[in-house]
């Protein structure tokens, strides 16, 4: 994967947080929402993002085309029931992080503007990491394997790490230890990464290790059948009631949590006065 110069986009979040690519503040890192709290959320609300939201894995025609490249693509040939759940979900925190924001007269929330790619590596070509990232994919259990550090000199012992396919198809998966590796290279956080894949919680723990993801919706740990990756449910047979309960309930601490945030700032910003 070749690395761009940062954009100005990017250059200029940074000016107006004053940081740099090194002084980068590390992300939160939440997996669920039982962890989401007042603190946090304005270490969220404070992060660098340039608007970019960036759906991979997306299925290619015959012709080489994408299957949907646009919303009004995804009405008429819609995915797996839950993608627009997952979608308006992230643009509603984004959005609420936004307002919790909106007595701080430097805040400036990029727009965001939806794109869609074949491959990770072709999604992931710049120097800037996405503000929100959903693959649709695959997940492999067990696609290398790491010699585990601080050992006994005497003992060996070997940690296998996931892979996460670079396309839509079952194939050319990546090490998830390389994608993390690819992500904390790149200039600032990513607010919402969702993997509707089989063992994305494997493939999620490791990708969080890259300190640049705020939050992330990877529950599934098992090998989830077609159709049921967006559900709730420790099994393919309970995913079959078709709930997204998992999605609502990120949507709900994001507003219980954004009149207590608000307050937080301007008691912050009236004790700097």
């Amino acid at each position: 994967m070749e690395f761009e110069k940062g954009s100005e986009t990017m250059k200029n979040a940074h000016k107006k947080n004053g940081e740099t690519k090194t002084e980068r503040e590390k992300a939160v890192g939440w997996m669920h929402p039982n962890q989401m709290d007042v603190d946090g959320f304005i270490t969220v609300g404070d992060g660098v993002y340039n608007g970019d939201f960036v759906i991979t894995g997306v299925e290619t025609k015959s012709n080489g085309e994408l299957r949907f490249n646009s919303l009004e693509d995804m009405i008429t040939y819609p995915y797996s029931h839950g993608l627009m759940t997952a979608i308006e979900t992230i643009a509603h925190i984004y959005r609420q992080l936004e307002c919790s924001k909106v007595l701080e007269e430097d805040s400036d929330f990029y727009r965001l503007k939806i794109r869609f790619e074949a491959n990770i590596s072709d999604a992931f070509k710049g120097s800037e990491n996405p503000t929100a990232w959903i693959h649709l994919g695959h997940g492999l259990l067990e696609h290398d394997f790491a010699l585990i550090e601080d050992l006994e000199e005497d003992e060996e012992e070997y940690e296998s790490i996931p892979g996460i396919s670079n396309g839509h198809e079952e194939e050319g998966f990546l090490c998830a230890r390389s994608v993390q590796g690819m992500l904390q290279e790149k200039e600032g956080h990513i607010l919402f990464v969702a993997l509707p894949l089989c063992y994305a919680n494997q493939i999620g723990n490791e990708l969080i290790k890259s300190e640049v993801i705020q939050l992330m919706h990877a529950p599934t740990d098992f090998a989830v059948s077609e159709t049921l990756e967006f559900y709730d449910g420790a099994s393919n047979k309970d995913r079959c009631s078709q709930v997204l309960n998992g999605w609502n309930q990120w949507v709900k601490q994001t507003d219980a949590l954004l009149g207590p945030s608000m307050l937080e700032r301007k008691r912050r910003t009236d004790g700097d006065e």
